[in-house]
């Protein structure tokens, strides 16, 4: 590990020495004065606005900067997200926690990745190929984007073909063995349609060794992705049909008992499998209309994903988990949008139908205290139906005021067919209603500076345990659960938009959480713990962002983010008479500070490094298993001219030992120091 530090160190000191080079001007030397910078619109509200007018936390990244950084994943984004931190259970496999929420290992996921426009079911949903922006919405957003977004939303926006032809490639390999190359191709096919195309390819033999099999390989990986759009433009309407596909295949062979500490050395007998794949087609429509611009989105998600891993985290045949799902997914929405006198407003439906296949296998191994050479086993399906009305209103009631409300109206019915061990099953039915409401007051100090005040509502529908393999685990329902966040912020764009800051301070009330508890086993029997509404919870923090460019080539970000949230009531093991209150909520950073820059010298080199300060996290709701604070350091350097570009580039350079998911007495690592070196040509 010493050794490895050094390496880190070393990669700084010749970051540093080319820093020092002869290169004394940025690109593009105009003063400061003469510098304006651009307008960034965003469609996190579902019409175009400017970033500044939306009164809410929002985040926004272009392509650029998360090529600069070389950000691969929705992990190593959250970095850059004020109070937006995450728990990476496998290779692929992220979850987000959004204030704190989302934080429970045991809940299922409370919030949404869109892919322009549409909410995709797909657990390795973290790769940024050809993005255009991407945009990280906090706080509940249920009244716009309805179910499972109590914790926000984050939608990513594809480029689309552009006016000339254009190709990239490029090839880039790292430690670990591990190799990456990528194609994106753009061409206008005539004066009103366009094609691009986007592929990547990549490998690892991943960085934990298994000391039982002394092999270093067995949690390797492969993945693959592509993605096509077409776009029609003609009058006053355009099309666009995009197609988006994602296959992947690795080890599952990377927890470690927590008593040895943040490890790489597994010793598993059972080194398992992780596999996923989907493919998503999009077709979206947009007519401008007299009265407003009509919008269709029209969708169907085919995905699928499989483990097999070794949950007794040992050499020994103990117990071995497998679970398999496949979500088909069909969905459609229409909205009209326009602008009446000072009145802004939208109105739309949606319609979905999903069907959720899920197996789960337990298997007791000849090493097993008891059940040894036993199988229990679970096969279900889930049919969900999804309907919902919603609409805003932004009205301009004087001058600088701007009020807005919004509000959805969402019905959701639910079919479970189980059939688990011994023949039992279960065939059952259940819907719910719900009222997601949202408002917000924004004040335009001046051009510059606006103030606004907010209450938004968060909403994760009800569920069936339909994982579990015992039949009276599923068949307790939980309803769903609701989060109100109030919230006061201020945004602006300072010196001619080369300055943007943003700030907001926020309380969250969490109502009806769906949490595991502990019970006395009937007749009594052995405690079971299954899923309730059980659960209450509040978090009250701050968050800031900042990005600067005071002259081309040249940019300064940071992002603060500083929370405390924890439970008010949640009795844990009625057994026992456990309450957790006053505990904090797990994966939730007590507060995370990033700053970074990137710098593009006259000359061609330009230099990228940013530092994430990562404070206390508890790893559990017991609060026992604790993360100590850490700091992330990474860099690259390169070199650019107008058809290539090649740079080295080095990830957690202080090598810090850090967990990144915690389960059942064991832990994942999160990744150590990682050096590559990439090259890319464009025509």
């Amino acid at each position: 590990m010493m050794t490895c530090r050094f390496s880190g160190l070393v990669f700084l000191g010749l970051l540093s020495s080319i820093l020092l080079m002869g290169s004394t001007g940025y690109a593009g030397e105009e003063s400061s004065e003469s510098y304006e910078g651009e307008t960034i619109t965003v469609t996190s509200r579902k019409v175009e606005e400017k970033i500044k007018d939306v009164p809410a936390s929002l985040s926004v990244f272009d392509g650029m900067m998360i090529k600069d950084n070389k950000i691969g994943g929705i992990d190593e984004l959250t970095y850059f997200v004020p109070n937006l931190s995450f728990d990476k259970l496998n290779t692929h496999e992220t979850t987000l926690s959004f204030r704190g929420i989302g934080g429970l290992p045991s809940m299922n996921k409370v919030w949404l990745i869109n892919v322009d426009g549409v909410a995709i079911p797909y657990v390795a949903l973290d790769t940024f190929l050809d993005t255009e922006r991407v945009e990280v919405l906090r706080a509940g957003q249920g009244a716009l984007y309805g179910r499972n977004t109590q914790a926000g939303v984050v939608n990513i926006i594809t480029k689309d073909p552009g006016e000339t032809p254009e190709f990239e490639g490029g090839i880039s390999y790292g430690s670990y063995n591990t190799m990456e190359a990528r194609a994106i191709f753009s061409t206008p096919l005539t004066d009103q349609s366009g094609l691009r195309a986007s592929f990547k390819a990549s490998s690892s033999d991943g960085y934990f060794e298994n000391d039982f099999y002394n092999a270093d390989d067995t949690n390797d990986d492969t993945q693959y992705t592509g993605a096509l759009k077409y776009t029609h433009r003609a009058g006053d309407s355009d099309i666009e049909l995009s197609v988006f596909a994602d296959s992947y295949d690795s080890g599952y062979d990377t927890l470690v008992p927590l008593s040895e500490g943040p490890s790489y050395h597994t010793r598993n007998n059972e080194t398992g499998k992780n596999k996923g794949s989907h493919v998503t087609p999009i077709l979206t429509f947009n007519r401008e209309m007299g009265i407003g611009t009509l919008t269709t989105v029209t969708s169907y998600t085919d995905s699928e994903y499989e483990i097999l891993a070794d949950f007794d985290f040992t050499e020994k045949d103990i117990f071995v988990f497998g679970y398999e799902e496949n979500y088909n997914t069909f969905s459609q929405e229409a909205r009209l949008a326009g602008k009446t006198g000072n009145v802004s407003w939208l109105g739309g439906i949606y319609g979905m139908y999903e069907e959720l296949d899920l197996r789960t296998d337990m298997t007791f191994g000849q090493d097993a205290p008891q059940m040894q050479g036993m199988t229990m086993q679970q096969m279900s399906t889930v049919d969900t139906v999804n309907v919902a009305a919603f609409g805003e209103v932004k009205w301009d009631f004087a001058s600088r005021w701007q009020w807005a409300g919004s509000l959805r109206a969402n019905y959701e019915k639910k079919d479970l067919d189980w059939n688990g061990p011994m023949d039992t099953s279960l065939d059952m039915d259940e819907d719910w209603s719900a009222l997601l409401p949202a408002t917000s007051l924004t004040f335009a100090v001046n051009d510059e500076n606006n103030v606004y005040t907010a209450i938004s509502t968060g909403y994760h529908a009800g569920d069936y345990s339909a994982n579990q393999v015992q039949k009276e685990l599923v068949e307790q329902v939980v309803d769903p659960e609701y989060a109100v966040t109030y919230e006061i912020g201020w945004k602006s764009e300072l010196m001619d938009k080369r300055l943007r800051a943003n700030a907001a301070v926020f309380y969250t009330d969490w109502r009806d959480m769906q949490v595991n508890v502990t019970s006395p086993g009937g007749d009594g029997g052995m405690a079971i713990s299954r899923r309730e509404n059980a659960g209450e919870a509040h978090s009250i923090g701050f968050e800031s962002d900042v990005s600067f460019r005071p002259v081309q080539g040249f940019e300064l970000y940071g992002a603060l983010g500083i929370i405390d949230i924890e439970f008010d009531d949640y009795e844990i093991n009625k057994s026992t008479g456990t309450n957790l209150e006053g505990n904090k909520i797990p994966n939730t950073p007590e507060y995370k500070f990033t700053l970074g820059s990137t710098y593009f010298f006259n000359g061609g080199f330009f230099m990228n490094g940013s530092a994430s300060f990562v404070g206390k996290t508890y790893l559990d709701e017991y609060n026992k298993v604790e993360q100590d604070p850490y700091t992330l350091m990474n860099a690259s350097v390169g070199y650019e001219t107008e058809r290539w570009t090649a740079r080295v580039y080095g990830k957690n350079l202080l090598d810090e030992e850090f967990y990144v998911h915690h389960f059942n007495g064991a832990g994942r690592a999160g990744d150590p120091l990682m050096v590559g070196a990439e090259v890319s040509v464009r025509l």
